[in-house]
């Protein structure tokens, strides 16, 4: 049997609520700094305020030159171009020295809603004694709506916008499984490296889950917060009893993955290794018992673990799912005691989601990041707000402030409330 082809990460771009590029990122998750604020959203009942984990001060002219294509972008879009930028500039990689037809591109996209405004207008317009006419609809929206408006609205416009820019001329995927898609990408273009169809890949996800009609999805799926809780501490809680839902969140991460002699010939930093993979899949929003989807999670571990052939008690760290979801926390860490046995009780586990927001199919690839960040500086941040776990999440989780921990392997997972789980292990990069 062949040997299994090394692959690497050397790039990391990262557009989160607490930072635009890893080091200001990194700074403020060890600092234990919360990028959740009130969004105010006015409509014909009046006012109300949504807690939401914005990317405020992101400008996308820095980061797109061509101007005219940003009439094309979604914020998705315009987020997931500028972290390959950053990830690509980070990686060292040569863009005018490669061979483009071996530089592939596969991004995780969710759900890309039209603009309120953008699309109201027309709908407005083809209301007739207040009910909406379909065929004036049709032909209000030929006057109205943007001649290219469709292509802010299709997901698999941030590979192609990604390929286009930095002339990747290889595979370009797309993956819609909702906030698996992420971590699926980056496992997906591994594959592809690793059967030499490829030699470097940009990858990642980005989601833009503060919309207002993303907001209203979750509220009628019966997901988001209780919004009757004011206190951010009292909902922004993962694996804890006040827990009651999950706070939208936006955010893209693109990492830069190579076989592991391209980047020992160009020199390049490596962050670390990728050396298991599984994904899984078998349960809808609609399955509320735990016992059913931690199942189904522990499947997406156990698969990583044979893929990396180890045993639980190699792994040091898990960045986990955390999205303070009654249901989705309970399940994960039932998922960590089902896959991992009692070592599971000795692994320490942390979750993003409480200083970002759920950002959905970035989710993945920022507790990627965060494992490779670890491993470099050797610190965990904590799990914010976590002062009363739920007897259900009694493993060892990281809370108060960062832990100095020894990190040579990590696992990253994400767990979708539709039924798709992603699980990658990496470790710390050993000639």
């Amino acid at each position: 049997m062949d040997k299994k082809k090394r692959i690497v990460i050397t790039g990391i771009g990262v557009v989160t609520p607490i930072g635009i590029g890893k080091d200001v990122f990194w700074e403020n998750a060890l600092n234990g700094t919360c990028g959740i604020n009130p969004l105010v959203l006015e409509g014909k009942k009046g006012v109300t305020e949504i807690l939401c984990g914005q990317v405020d001060d992101f400008k996308a002219r820095n980061y797109i030159e061509n101007r005219k294509s940003l009439k094309v972008m979604s914020k998705d879009m315009q987020m997931s171009v500028a972290a390959a930028k950053l990830a690509v500039e980070d990686s060292g990689l040569d863009l005018q020295s490669v061979d483009p037809t071996m530089l592939g591109v596969s991004i995780g996209a969710g759900m890309i809603h039209s603009d309120l405004d953008e699309l109201g207008l027309p709908i407005s317009e083809s209301c007739v004694n207040g009910k909406f006419d379909i065929t004036k609809f049709a032909k209000q929206a030929q006057t109205l709506l943007y001649p290219l408006w469709l292509l802010k609205q299709l997901p698999n416009m941030l590979a192609s916008h990604i390929s286009i820019i930095n002339n990747a001329q290889g595979p370009s995927n797309s993956l819609t499984t909702s906030s698996s898609a992420g971590l699926q990408a980056i496992g997906e273009a591994d594959r592809i490296i690793e059967r030499d169809d490829a030699r470097w890949f940009i990858c990642g996800g980005a989601d833009h889950k503060v919309h207002p009609l993303e907001i209203l999805k979750y509220d009628l799926l019966h997901l988001l917060y209780d919004r009757s809780k004011k206190s951010l501490p009292d909902v922004a809680c993962a694996y804890d009893r006040r827990r009651s839902g999950l706070i939208p969140g936006e955010a893209a991460v693109v990492v830069v993955i190579e076989d592991l002699q391209s980047a020992v010939d160009r020199n390049a930093s490596i962050y670390g290794e990728i050396i298991g993979y599984g994904s899984s899949g078998g349960v809808t929003v609609r399955d509320t018992d735990p016992e059913k989807c931690s199942y189904i999670e522990s499947i997406s571990i156990l698969n990583a673990l044979d893929d990396a052939g180890l045993t639980p008690d190699r792994i040091d760290c898990i960045f986990g799912h955390g999205s303070s979801s009654v249901v989705g926390d309970a399940a994960e860490i039932m998922a960590y005691k089902k896959a991992l046995g009692n070592a599971a009780y000795n692994i320490p586990i942390t979750s993003v989601v409480p200083m970002v927001g759920f950002n959905g199919a970035a989710l993945g690839p920022l507790n990627l990041v965060c494992a490779l960040l670890a491993m470099r500086d050797s610190k965990l941040f904590p799990t914010l707000f976590l002062e009363d776990p739920d007897p259900v999440c009694d493993l060892d989780i990281v809370r108060g402030a960062y832990r100095d921990h020894e990190v040579s392997v990590a696992m990253v997972n994400t767990f979708d409330f539709a039924g798709q789980g992603a699980t990658m292990i990496v470790k710390k990069y050993e000639g």
